[in-house]
């Protein structure tokens, strides 16, 4: 954990202010007790379960039950909101993507159980070395509806992107919001921020490899794709079209 602190640029004071617990044995009533009255003097604000198949195998609990999962969030994450703590608890999908139903692996429950679930769904691979990642942060339950209206169609929430740096182990993150839409009195169009992204990457890709931004959709393309951004023919189009409508390019440049 300390290590991907460092590679995020965490302060020390950051540093300082995080730990990290590996049990190797469940937690007792006491032992239960205990942490609580730590994370209350500690005014403990975010609580991260990584993750919840070896948190249940810990306390002799089935993946696939519900009434076992229940008396996991019943002995570990209830407390731990009650005492105004932010939880988040990691799980996995199937693999299969034509098997793979909405929420978790195993109990139904594991999704039922909690406020939110958010799915993270990779379109492409994060490598060190000079390379950039993304994944779509997708709704799969808002119990109070407060994400919904933040997101593209109430489901893409946004996408998270990491960067690695070619020449040192630091990794940039960010957090790319789907849409951000006017208030309900205004007639301004809500704003694709995810489209706003990919121009500011392309700019980027065609000044770094030379490419003249009259360039062909094709040869465009393949750059964008050499660089690590999944992204469709007609996706490319788009931007093309959208950086001469807005006179990014002069008219003999594109012509």
């Amino acid at each position: 954990m300390c290590c991907r602190l460092l590679q995020t640029g965490a302060s020390a004071d950051h540093r300082t202010r995080s730990r990290y617990a590996g049990p190797s044995e469940p937690l007792t009533p006491a032992a239960r007790a205990a942490l609580r009255e730590e994370y209350v003097r500690r005014d403990v604000r975010l609580v991260v379960i990584d993750g919840m198949t070896e948190a249940l195998a810990l306390h002799g609990l089935d993946l696939i039950d519900n009434k076992a999962t229940a008396t996991f969030h019943n002995m570990i994450t209830k407390p731990l909101k009650l005492i105004g703590a932010a939880v988040i608890v990691i799980d996995h999908v199937l693999k299969d993507r034509e098997r793979r139903v909405r929420g978790p692996i195993g109990a139904q429950h594991k999704l039922a159980g909690v406020d939110v679930g958010i799915a993270v769904e990779r379109v492409s691979p994060f490598a060190p070395g000079g390379h950039r990642g993304r994944s779509m942060l997708v709704i799969d339950k808002d119990r109070h509806g407060q994400l919904r209206g933040m997101a593209k169609d109430a489901k893409h929430l946004g996408d998270l992107v990491l960067t690695s740096q070619p020449d040192s182990d630091r990794i940039e993150f960010q957090v790319v919001p789907a849409m951000a839409g006017a208030g309900d009195d205004s007639n301004e169009v809500a704003v694709d921020f995810s489209f706003a992204y990919e121009m500011d990457r392309l700019s980027e890709i065609l000044d770094s490899l030379g490419i003249p931004p009259e360039a062909g959709r094709d040869r465009v393309g393949r750059a964008l794709r050499e660089q690590g951004e999944a992204i469709s023919s007609e996706r490319v189009r788009q931007l093309l079209r959208f950086r001469r409508e807005a006179e990014w390019l002069d008219d003999e440049s594109s012509s």
